[in-house]
């Protein structure tokens, strides 16, 4: 009998009695309120189940909070660091778009936010790239204030902002981290620590904990594994 190797996209498809982790992984989820962003490593070999765990998890979060905005991203459909970045602000304001349709200062501002990034031809702290974001900005939320956007900090504050005033909570799941190129890998860990550490968004983070630690520690050049701890 042929048996086709793809993971199961709900609980009750479980023969592997991980539905007792699935559920408690998910009440965790669903009872975290900390105004703060929060990271969960999902480790194991390629194969191990960690995708399907996943999909339990998440499938038992829509069922149990119909009011959680759950953002699946593939970085596979990426072709490089740049586009990652870009395509992940798209896709969770596209999420927060079709989940809370209310909030549109908030999807708006985030869609705005992946704009500098696709304009940019790479991701610095200062200098050229945040006088792009300036420019691009500055036309763009007119609509919405009359004050001149100046940085990039400047525009995540926004979104904090208005994250925080909607009540909104995300739930976002990045899967097979450890089959991207070294670059795209830590351009992963700079979403979640540093570009996207919004309110009440909570990252899965499935992958080879060795792998991924390898690659860190090339790209960091010292140990990958330190990276990894001190990630929200």
């Amino acid at each position: 009998m042929i048996s086709p190797d793809l993971p199961i996209t709900k609980f009750e498809d479980d023969t592997l009695n991980r539905g007792s982790f699935a559920q408690s992984l998910a009440k965790v989820l669903l009872q975290y309120s900390h105004s703060s962003s929060f990271s969960i490593g999902l480790y194991g070999e390629w194969g191990s189940g960690k995708t399907s765990l996943l999909n339990m998890v998440l499938g038992i979060v829509e069922k149990s909070d119909k009011n959680i905005v759950i953002l699946r991203f593939n970085p596979w459909l990426c072709s490089d660091p740049k586009q990652l970045t870009n395509q992940f602000f798209k896709q969770m304001a596209t999420a927060i778009k079709l989940k809370k349709p209310a909030a549109a200062q908030a999807w708006e501002l985030i869609d705005q936010y992946a704009d500098i990034f696709d304009a940019a031809s790479f991701i610095p702290v200062a200098g050229p790239f945040v006088t792009i974001a300036g420019k691009i900005l500055t036309k763009r939320a007119k609509k919405q204030s009359e004050q001149p956007v100046n940085d990039l900090q400047d525009i995540k504050n926004k979104i904090i902002e208005k994250m925080k005033e909607e009540n909104l909570k995300i739930i976002v799941s990045i899967d097979d981290i450890d089959r991207l190129s070294e670059e795209e890998i830590i351009a992963v860990f700079q979403l979640v620590k540093a570009l996207a550490d919004f309110p009440k968004t909570i990252y899965l983070l499935a992958f080879d904990y060795d792998v991924v630690v390898k690659a860190l520690g090339k790209v960091q050049h010292g140990d990958g594994k330190e990276y990894l701890v001190v990630c929200p």
